[in-house]
């Protein structure tokens, strides 16, 4: 079953990265993969109106190293 689908983006460029949801109770992060079979089953439950994925809490800008000395 999933359940509480949210979107999440990478911390490092500040892109959108995948969809964090509990599968069974267990937090799992899930590419944004077609080949990806949770992918595939999240998007037929949105498809169905089974499952609405929520947007990203914050979009973060890129994390930029200061230049070496």
């Amino acid at each position: 079953m999933y359940t509480n689908a949210q979107y999440y983006n990478d911390s490092m460029t500040g892109l959108l990265a995948g969809i964090r949801v509990d599968i069974n109770g267990v937090t799992s992060f899930v590419p944004l993969d077609e080949a990806n079979t949770d992918y595939q089953h999240i998007m037929a439950l949105v498809a169905a109106g089974k499952l609405t994925i929520a947007p990203c809490a914050q979009v973060n800008p890129p994390i930029v190293s200061p230049p070496l000395p």
